[in-house]
């Protein structure tokens, strides 16, 4: 165990016991020595307590932020409670596959990188209106890449790609403590941005020189019906119903918005990944200051409204217009080049159908068959890959 990493992985909550539990059981299951498992619950009212003491497993810790916090806020105070080795977080919907931690330990060793970012596997859970039994997405593709991590960066930042493609510290990705060290030491916190994940993938990036991305999946990013960001995104906050996950997250006491970015009184952003990605890179540029110049207000909107999703195109537009006015830019010019990449985002969309048609494998659950929890799709994505890799 001496001569091992040591890893963290960290599981905020609240009060979803329901989908804890299995979450729990995907990482209590590694076959690793030199692992930690912190459970940092947001003051929850349900039996998550009880739910993760029943585990009897000296490796979990658990830990209350004392009052009700952000989502952000109880990232932070998790972190207070590391010091060193690698640290990861995972959703409590999501998952670790089967080895995962040691395949990560195994990569640092090799490649000596500071951060390694997966591709996940997906899986719905279940849900009973309309009734479903699960349903998992999962890539064939094998292999390691090894990334310069600025260059990456810029990639995304230019519309090429999404954060997800970084080493994030989030479900999938591992980082070396002392990358978080680094981004501390400016003020004595990690996180800037109301979007954690999103925010740590570009801090990330711009901390290390380059990282491993595994093609094999070692996380499972999970959609229930506690999912924030499935929530979020399904139809912006405008159209969430008042108790939804989506409305719970933005009426919490977040982290604000850069100001750059605010064009209405409540400080609530559309829908969009790559507005999300040009916040935390403007949020980061004051403690890490490394990739100027970046780029342009005009090319982010254009490139935010082009790569939108077409239920969230007209509220990212409308939104899009007000912060034009503000900075007096020339919206007409934004929409024109929105349009461009807009088509050039469906011809590239539908070439990459076609060639990974054969590198995704879906897996429907039935009544008959129902993959009931994170845990069981565990289970199930790890038999699939070794038949997969055997031919059968």
């Amino acid at each position: 165990m001496n001569n091992l990493p040591k890893f963290t992985v960290i599981v905020p909550t609240r009060e979803r016991a329901d989908v804890l539990g299995p979450a729990l059981k995907t990482v209590v299951e590694q076959d690793y020595d030199n692992l930690r498992i912190l459970v940092s619950d947001n003051f929850s009212n349900d039996s998550t307590r009880d739910m993760v003491e029943s585990f009897r497993d000296p490796r979990i810790i658990y830990i209350n932020t004392g009052k009700r916090l952000s989502m952000s806020l109880n990232w932070e105070f998790a972190l207070t409670h590391v010091t060193d080795g690698w640290v990861a977080f995972i959703g409590d919907d999501d998952g670790l596959l089967p080895g995962a931690i040691a395949r990560a330990a195994e990569i640092a060793r090799e490649y000596g990188v500071q951060a390694i970012g997966s591709r996940n596997a997906a899986f719905t859970w279940p849900h009973s209106q309309p009734p479903s039994y699960g349903k998992l997405s999962i890539s064939l593709k094998r292999g390691l890449e090894v990334f310069d991590a600025k260059a990456r960066l810029m990639e995304i930042l230019h519309g090429h790609g999404t954060y997800s493609a970084l080493p994030m510290l989030y479900t999938g990705g591992f980082v070396d403590f002392s990358v978080i060290a680094r981004a501390r030491s400016m003020d004595g916190t990690f996180n800037h941005s109301f979007n954690p994940d999103v925010y740590s993938a570009v801090v990330i990036a711009k901390l290390t020189d380059r990282f491993v991305y595994s093609n094999e999946p070692l996380a499972i990013g999970g959609t229930s019906k506690h999912s924030g960001g499935t929530s979020y995104f399904a139809g912006g906050y405008a159209v969430s119903p008042a108790d939804s996950p989506a409305r719970k997250f933005l009426s919490e006491g977040n982290l604000p918005v850069h100001p750059d970015l605010v064009s209405t009184p409540d400080e609530v952003l559309p829908p969009s990944i790559e507005l999300m990605v040009y916040e935390a890179i403007l949020q980061a540029e004051y403690f890490a200051p490394s990739l100027e110049p970046l780029t342009s207000l005009s090319e982010q909107l254009a490139i935010m409204i082009g790569k939108a999703k077409r239920r969230n195109r007209h509220e990212l537009t409308e939104w899009g217009q007000q912060l034009a006015r503000r900075h007096n830019l020339n919206f007409r010019a934004i929409q024109n080049r929105a349009r461009m990449i807009m088509w050039r985002g469906k011809l590239k969309k539908n070439l990459m159908s076609l060639f990974e048609k054969n590198q995704t494998l879906d897996i429907t659950g039935s009544a008959d068959a129902p993959i009931r929890d994170v845990h069981e799709a565990a289970r199930v994505i790890r038999d699939t890959l070794q038949r997969h890799a055997s031919g059968q």
